[in-house]
C-alpha cells in the first residue's frame, strides 16, 4: 500500500484502489450472470461443433430397453368351444409376465439439414439394438403364446362390413390364419413370424389385384413383429424438424414438425398437435416447476405430458422429477380437456372407453392397438379386473424423467409403456364368436437412460462457470473494502498523530 509514501499518497492509493476494485466487483457481479449464460447457451444450442451437438448426433453412452412379454397361460381353455360350438366368454384371460429381455441401444442422427439461419434442423434417426443376455432373465428362444395380432387386426378392419363380406373374411381367416400364435421372443420383437393372412395381403399388393375399398390392413412386410424392420432403420421413425435454440434457447429441442406435419390428423384441437421434444434434448426450464415436460412419442403418434413431482439429487446434481400421472392416458372421463384424445366414431363409444388407455391404431397400421402404463397402472379398475396375472406397482411401472433445470440435461429417464390389443366380440367371425370384449396386454417396455459419471462431472462444470465470475467479484469486493478501510485508517491516524518533518535541517551561516 506504498508504506514508504507520504500520508497523502497513501490515502490516494487506498481510496483509489478501493474504488477501482469496487467498480470492477460491481460490474463483474452484475454482468457475469448474463456472460456465463451466453457462454453456456452457445454450448447448449444445437449448432455444429457445440458440446450438445456432439452428444446429440450420436449417443455418447448406451441406453437400455427392457422388454416384458405376456404369455397367455390359459389360452387353450379360453379357446375350447362348448357343446354348441361357441367359445366361453366367462373365462378370464390369464397371463404370466416373462422378462426382462434387455437390449442395449444406440441412437444416431442422419440426413441432417439446417435452414439458412441455423435456427431449425431436419433429420432422421436410427436406433440400433443388440441383445444383452447377461442382463436378461431368459433367452430370445423363450416361447410366448398370445392372441394373433394379424388375425385380430383383420377382424377389426371388417367390423362395419355387411355380413356377406364378413363371411368371406371369416373363411379366409379360418383357412390362412389362427386365433393364437406361439412364437419365440426374438420373433415377437424383431425377427417377426410368418402369418398366412400377411402373405396373402402381400401377394395381392404385389400383383396389383387388391380389390379397391377392401378393408384389410396394408402392412408393408410379410412377417409380423412388434419392432420388425426397425433395428438400424433410418426411415421407421420418419423425419423430424426441430428448433436448434440458436436464436432462442427456450426453443431448444422443441419439435416443429414430424413426417412433414404439424398436426397428426387423427384427433381434434390441441390433442392433435405435435408438441414438445423428442425426449433427449430439453430447453432450460428456468426454475419454473409449473411448466410441464412434454415429449412426442412416434410409437403412439402423440405427445405425452409429464407433471412436476419433486426435487431430487442424482450424482451430486440437482434435478427436478416429472412423472406420468393419471391425466396422461385419460380421454376426458376425469380431465375434460383430454376429451379430444378420443378417436372413437361416436360420442357414445368415447364415453364407453374408460380412463387409462389411448388408441394408438394410427401408428399401428390400423390395428386395434391401445397404449397404457404397464400392468394398467393408474387405469380404470375395469381393465385389470378383466384379466388375471397383472399387478400394477408405482415403483416398477411409473414413467418419469429427471432433468437438471438450469440446462435441461436429462439425468435419469424411465420411459414405460404397455401395448394392448382390443379383443372384440364379433358373432360373424368364428375366431371371435362369443368372446368377451377385453383389452389384451401384449408387452411392455422400459427405456432406461442414466447419465454416466464422466458426463455428470462435465455437467457440474456448468456450476463452476456460473460461479467463477461471482467468486472473482466477491474477491474484488473484499479487496476494495480492505483498501477503503485502510484509507479511512490513514485519514484518522494522521489527524491524531503529528506528522514528522522529514525535511533536512538548515544550517545558519554566520
Amino acid at each position: 500500500m506504498c508504506w514508504g509514501c507520504t500520508p497523502t499518497t497513501q490515502r490516494v492509493w487506498s481510496f483509489g484502489l478501493g474504488a477501482v476494485f469496487l467498480a470492477f466487483a460491481i460490474t463483474l457481479g452484475v454482468l457475469w450472470p448474463s456472460i456465463s449464460t451466453d457462454l453456456i447457451n452457445k454450448e447448449l444450442s444445437l449448432v455444429e461443433y457445440s458440446t450438445n451437438y456432439k452428444n446429440w448426433i450420436k449417443s455418447p453412452f448406451s441406453l437400455y430397453m427392457e422388454f416384458y412379454l405376456f404369455n397367455w397361460t390359459n389360452w387353450e381353455e379360453f379357446h375350447v368351444p362348448n357343446e354348441n360350438g361357441e367359445f366361453r366368454s366367462d373365462i378370464k384371460p390369464k397371463f404370466e409376465e416373462l422378462g426382462p429381455y434387455v437390449f442395449e441401444e444406440i441412437h444416431e442422427r442422419v440426413g441432417i439439414v439446417y435452414d439458412d439461419d441455423g435456427n431449425e434442423i431436419a433429420f432422421n434417426q436410427t436406433k440400433t439394438w443388440w441383445f444383452r443376455e447377461d442382463l436378461s432373465n431368459g433367452t430370445l428362444d423363450d416361447q410366448i403364446t398370445s392372441i394373433n395380432p394379424v388375425a385380430l387386426t383383420t377382424a377389426y378392419f371388417t367390423r362395419y362390413l355387411p355380413d356377406t363380406l364378413k363371411g368371406i373374411i371369416d373363411a379366409l381367416l379360418m383357412q390362412l390364419s389362427k386365433m393364437f400364435i406361439t412364437a419365440s421372443v426374438k420373433e415377437w420383437i424383431f425377427d417377426g413370424f410368418d402369418e398366412g393372412i400377411l402373405e396373402w395381403i402381400q401377394d395381392l399388393i404385389e400383383s396389383g389385384e387388391l380389390p379397391p375399398g377392401l378393408p384389410i390392413p396394408e402392412i408393408p412386410y410379410d412377417k409380423f413383429g412388434w419392432f420388425a424392420l426397425r433395428n438400424g432403420s433410418a426411415e421407421y421413425d420418419k423425419r423430424f424438424e426441430m428448433f436448434t435454440g440458436k436464436d432462442d434457447i427456450k426453443k431448444l429441442g422443441i419439435l416443429k414438425s414430424w413426417d412433414g406435419k404439424t398436426e397428426l390428423g387423427v384427433m381434434s384441437g390441441e390433442c392433435d398437435k405435435i408438441k414438445g421434444t423428442t425426449g433427449e434434448l430439453w430447453p432450460p426450464f428456468n426454475r419454473n416447476k409449473k411448466e410441464d415436460a412434454v415429449m412426442f412419442i412416434p410409437d403412439v403418434c402423440r405427445s405425452l405430458t409429464l407433471k412436476y413431482e419433486k426435487e431430487s439429487k442424482i450424482q451430486g446434481i440437482k434435478g427436478w422429477k416429472w412423472i406420468g400421472d393419471e391425466s396422461m392416458f385419460d380421454n376426458g372421463e376425469k380431465y375434460p380437456e383430454n376429451k379430444c384424445y378420443c378417436q372413437a366414431e361416436t360420442e357414445e363409444e368415447c364415453s364407453a372407453i374408460k380412463s387409462g388407455i389411448f388408441n394408438a391404431s394410427a401408428c399401428q397400421y390400423g390395428a386395434p392397438s391401445f397404449a397404457s402404463f404397464p400392468h394398467f397402472y393408474l387405469a380404470d379398475e375395469s381393465y385389470l379386473e378383466a384379466v388375471e396375472g397383472l399387478s400394477p406397482d408405482k415403483e416398477k411401472h411409473e414413467m418419469y424423467i429427471t432433468l437438471e433445470p438450469e440446462i435441461g440435461l436429462p439425468l435419469e429417464i424411465r420411459a414405460r409403456l404397455q401395448i394392448n390389443l382390443f379383443l372384440r366380440n364379433d358373432p360373424m367371425l368364428s375366431f371371435y364368436k362369443n368372446v368377451p370384449d377385453v383389452y389384451i396386454p401384449m408387452f411392455w417396455f422400459t427405456q432406461i437412460a442414466d447419465l454416466p459419471k464422466d458426463l455428470a462431472d462435465e455437467a457440474k462444470m456448468i456450476y463452476v462457470v456460473q460461479g467463477i465470475g461471482l467468486w472473482i467479484a466477491y474477491g474484488m469486493f473484499a479487496i476494495s473494502i480492505f483498501c477503503l478501510i485502510m484509507g479511512v485508517i490513514f485519514v484518522f491516524y494522521y489527524k491524531k498523530s503529528p506528522i514528522p518533518d522529514k525535511r533536512p535541517a538548515t544550517v545558519e551561516r554566520a
